[in-house]
This record gives structure tokens, C-alpha cells and sequence, in this order.
């Protein structure tokens, strides 16, 4: 083992005979991080050509771990991806805490949607259930059994934007405007498997829909909508 002091800062430095043989004299010093010949004279330090034969220096001629860019990368913490995963955290908490807001702004869902996937959030999709609208409605006793009515309705998003499927609310009434029954289908019970997702925009759908006669017989129906 013998000693080796940097030009630059004056430090000394352990280095093996072997090593300086390997390395053709080509030391990085550990304190400075400046590359030196150890088997050359001291140098003064302000030499105008200093700095440029150091960047002439190729690191192939270093060891991996003198590598002048690992050891830049070792000495930087990673800034940007910190400030990086900090905005979206920021972002994800003013959404939960703005959600009925930003749910409601057609310009912002690419961008909810990207969230919500990326970071596991649950910030609600455009829901307006005024903008959901009945075209056509018809309710009447199912044509392939008598205990049974069939209910055939047309509805439409008017949004600019898509939007959840809603939950179908029938209300039907006797004569006298009594309450007959209370029935709610959910999009599962009136959409294909396949279907199931959210209702395009300005877009119709057809649904129809059986269920068991009541008790009293209907002779009125009002049809709501919910999520």
C-alpha cells in the first residue's frame, strides 16, 4: 500500500501498486472527485489546462466505480420524480376534496380518468341526471305470460359527455293514485354483460324490462331515474 495526495485539495489517498498499474497512474480522488496521474509531479492546481484534460479523460480508463457520471448520479437525490409523485399526491387530495366540483366539469374527465387509474383514486365520473331523457315509454301485459308486464322505454343522454347508465325507479299507481308498487332495476338488470359501462353521449337505448304482475292491478306508472 502507498499514499498518493491530490493536486487538487491536497488530500491523501491509500492506492495499490497494482491499481495505479491497471489504471496507468489515473486516480479520482474521493474527497474532490478531481482525476489526477499519481505517478506524474504535482501539478499546480489553477493550470489553464487543467479542467480540460480531466474532460479528455475517458472513463473507460476508470474503474465502474470511479465513473464520473455514476458518481454525479450517486451524489444528486432524484428531484424531479420527487416533485413528480408530490404533485400527483397533491393533485389526487384536492380532487377527493372537490370531487361533487370536478365531477361535474366535462373538461377535466380524460383527466380524472387518468387519475383515478394511476393512482388508485375514486374521484366520481360526470353524473347528471337531468340530462338523462325518456324518448319513448310503454308499459303493458307481457305477451307470453299473463302473471307478468312488460315494460319497453327509450331514453337518451342529451350530455356532452358520456356518463354512468342509471337506475331505472318504476312507480306504479292504482286508479285512485294509490301506491301499487315500487320497482328499481339497475343497469346489470337492463343491459347485456357486455355492455355494462358508461352511456355514450348523445346517444340513445332501448330497454326492456319484465317483472311479475302486482297484487292490484296498475292503472298508472312513473318512471325516475338514480345512481
Amino acid at each position: 500500500m502507498q499514499y498518493a495526495q491530490c493536486p487538487h485539495c491536497l488530500s491523501s489517498l491509500q492506492i495499490t501498486a497494482q491499481q495505479l498499474k491497471q489504471k496507468e497512474g489515473l486516480v479520482r480522488c474521493g474527497h474532490c472527485d478531481e482525476v489526477f496521474n499519481a505517478l506524474s509531479p504535482p501539478q499546480p492546481k489553477n493550470l489553464a489546462n487543467s479542467h480540460t484534460e480531466q474532460d479528455a479523460l475517458s472513463d473507460e480508463k476508470l474503474a465502474p466505480w470511479e465513473s464520473k457520471a455514476q458518481a454525479a448520479t450517486n451524489k444528486k437525490p432524484p428531484y424531479r420524480l420527487i416533485v413528480l409523485i408530490l404533485g400527483l399526491v397533491l393533485i389526487g387530495q384536492v380532487g377527493q376534496q372537490n370531487s361533487t366540483w370536478i365531477s361535474q366539469n366535462i373538461h377535466l374527465q380524460p383527466y380524472i380518468k387518468q387519475l383515478n387509474k394511476a393512482l388508485g383514486l375514486q374521484i366520481p365520473l360526470y353524473r347528471e341526471l337531468n340530462q338523462i331523457r325518456i324518448i319513448e315509454r310503454q308499459l303493458s301485459d307481457h305477451p307470453h305470460s299473463t302473471q307478468a308486464l312488460l315494460l319497453r322505454l327509450s331514453i337518451k343522454n342529451a350530455a356532452l359527455i358520456e356518463q354512468a347508465y342509471p337506475q331505472i325507479r318504476l312507480l306504479l299507481s292504482s286508479d285512485k293514485g294509490d301506491k301499487v308498487a315500487h320497482i328499481s332495476f339497475n343497469p346489470r338488470d337492463y343491459l347485456e354483460q357486455k355492455s355494462i359501462g358508461l352511456f355514450p353521449a348523445q346517444s340513445n337505448q332501448d330497454i326492456e324490462l319484465s317483472f311479475d304482475k302486482p297484487d292490484t292491478n296498475a292503472a298508472g306508472f312513473e318512471i325516475s331515474f338514480s345512481h
